[in-house]
């Protein structure tokens, strides 16, 4: 939908400015980091046998092979979203920039549902990404040993066995024991988490900022940006101004060379 020139924002799953350095605590970072992979160790355990049973020809009870970490992963993830009646919870290493967006019904539909919705990304993915605290102001960083997703805490998709093609494979867990497992270490991911924002409401790039980096990396014109944006001219160079202060870019054309590195490659991994 078409934005107005005036300010618009995100109201939800993201830099006003990053959060300052809090007070020192007594917890020792190590022994939390310890735990957290210790509790990923259990859970991948738990499930890689039955990984394998599945790709071997078995049917394993709550275990379910979505597909492949490729383009048609988003596909996948929105019909298992039609499910989510509370709750979804995202823990990921990186999450590349689609200059498309496919992710963006899902993220849509979880904001009108009013569904529980959180992020934890590695610290590593805000700089390969530096988009995402505006694409998703409710970002959190920290430790991220797997990549996973709780949906409605009884169901967990998460990236298991590399396939040969170099796609990590996407489950679905549904047996109490493996989601009480991933419940585990979501938990003790969340408490050694830090939000990425002080304030959610004020992200680097306001929503029609980051509609115009995305037509941006696209390679569109300033011309043809203003009417799918549905803004002046002049108010999209302001735009593409933003944009090039958050990336560090001496020039649009930089901005776009930028913008397009980020861009996962076609056919390859998401």
């Amino acid at each position: 939908m078409a934005q107005g020139d005036g300010d618009a924002r995100r109201s939800s799953p993201a830099i006003g400015r990053p959060r300052s350095p809090g007070p020192q605590t007594t917890r020792d970072p190590g022994a939390g980091d310890r735990k957290l992979l210790a509790l990923a160790d259990d859970f991948v355990r738990a499930v890689r046998g039955s990984e394998l049973d599945v790709l071997t020809g078995a049917e394993v009870a709550g275990l379910e092979l979505l597909g492949y970490a490729d383009s048609r992963l988003p596909g996948v993830l929105a019909t298992l979203q039609a499910r989510v009646r509370r709750s979804v919870w995202n823990m990921q290493v990186r999450l590349p920039f689609f200059a498309e967006d496919p992710w963006d019904e899902l993220n849509e539909r979880s904001r009108r549902a009013g569904h529980n919705t959180r992020l934890i990304l590695a610290e590593s993915g805000l700089v390969a990404n530096p988009l995402v605290s505006s694409q998703y102001p409710i970002v959190r960083t920290g430790p991220v040993p797997l990549s996973m997703i709780l949906l409605d805490e009884s169901v967990v998709v998460y990236a298991g066995l590399r396939a040969t093609s170099g796609h990590d494979t996407i489950w679905a867990a549904s047996r109490e024991d493996w989601v009480g497992l991933a419940l585990g270490v979501w938990r003790s991911a969340w408490q050694l988490a830090t939000p990425v924002l002080e304030d959610p409401d004020l992200p680097p790039l306001n929503r029609r900022q980051f509609a115009v980096a995305c037509f941006l990396a696209q390679g569109l014109g300033d011309d043809a940006i203003s009417r799918r944006v549905g803004v002046s001219r002049r108010t999209v160079a302001s735009d593409v101004r933003a944009v090039m202060d958050l990336l560090g870019a001496q020039s649009r054309f930089q901005a776009g060379n930028k913008l397009g590195s980020l861009r996962p490659p076609a056919g390859g991994p998401v």
